[in-house]
């Protein structure tokens, strides 16, 4: 009798050991698996974003695009801004989702500083935060032409102040009034669109004077015209992929001697030009 008891007494020990063993795995994996809520709201929301333009000139507008994936209609996000060598800002612009998770958020460009752009979708809806990838934006402001260092310079001077017609012209290049030819010399390392400027004599010039102006991009002539006092035209061109700007001058002077021909005080009024830092 008391063989049979111990008998009984351990099969049932053996199969509570045999339950207890297998339910083991059970309960590991109850605690390394996830919840669906918890897998989530690990997750960040997806932003994709565009600019409708990568080139933009100081004082336009550049409108910054793009969706979210996982956002809702109505959903807010904002803009931030970098400019070379900073951190990221806010802009303070923002805008609101649409029934398909799209944006559009216009910014008005204030400064000449090239920049990226990022947008960004706060925390919400069970996912962390999430920001698109940066868009850069290039920006042409307008500068003095003198703004660049010359690189090579024959009796001319820039930064000047003269008249020509009667109008003045600050900032201007302007011929050496003691010379009868000369020229200076601009590196714009292709970095500039546009080049704009009043071509003419200063009024300071001699009545018997007769000045030239040529103007070269990249040892190319691309102007040239003849000025005597009172004369002058405006001048734009195109200034892609140029290198080198070089303007070149000469006087004749009917009442000078062939030794001296000065007198015709060629001048570039106001010279400008469209470029990026």
């Amino acid at each position: 009798m008391s063989i049979s008891r111990t008998l009984t007494a351990t099969a049932l020990s053996a199969a509570a050991l045999v339950l207890a063993t297998s339910a083991v795995p059970a309960a590991q994996a109850s605690t390394t698996s996830p919840a669906p809520s918890a897998e989530r709201a690990a997750r960040a929301h997806v932003v994709e974003a565009a600019v409708n333009r990568a080139a933009v000139a100081q004082g336009r507008w550049v409108v910054v695009h793009g969706i979210v994936r996982s956002g809702e209609r109505g959903d807010r996000v904002g803009l931030q801004v970098r400019y070379p060598g900073g951190t990221w800002r806010q802009t303070g612009l923002t805008d609101r989702l649409d029934r398909r998770g799209r944006f559009a958020i216009a910014d008005r460009i204030g400064t000449g500083r090239t920049r990226a752009y990022r947008v960004v979708k706060p925390a919400g809806d069970g996912r962390r935060a999430g920001r698109s990838k940066p868009v850069r934006v290039t920006v042409y402001s307008w500068r003095d032409l003198s703004s660049f260092p010359s690189v090579t310079r024959q009796d001319t001077w820039d930064g000047r102040d003269v008249k020509i017609n009667a109008v003045a012209y600050p900032g201007s290049v302007v011929a050496d009034s003691r010379a009868a030819s000369g020229s200076i010399a601009y590196n714009l390392e292709r970095r500039c669109r546009q080049f704009e400027t009043r071509v003419g004599v200063a009024d300071t010039s001699a009545e018997t004077a007769t000045g030239r102006a040529s103007l070269k991009l990249d040892g190319t002539e691309r102007f040239t015209g003849s000025y005597t006092l009172t004369r002058s035209t405006t001048l734009a061109l195109a200034l892609d992929d140029v290198f080198r700007l070089t303007f070149d001058w000469t006087s004749t002077n009917s009442a000078g001697t062939p030794e001296d021909q000065s007198g015709a005080h060629v001048a570039l009024g106001s010279p400008r030009v469209l470029c990026h830092d």
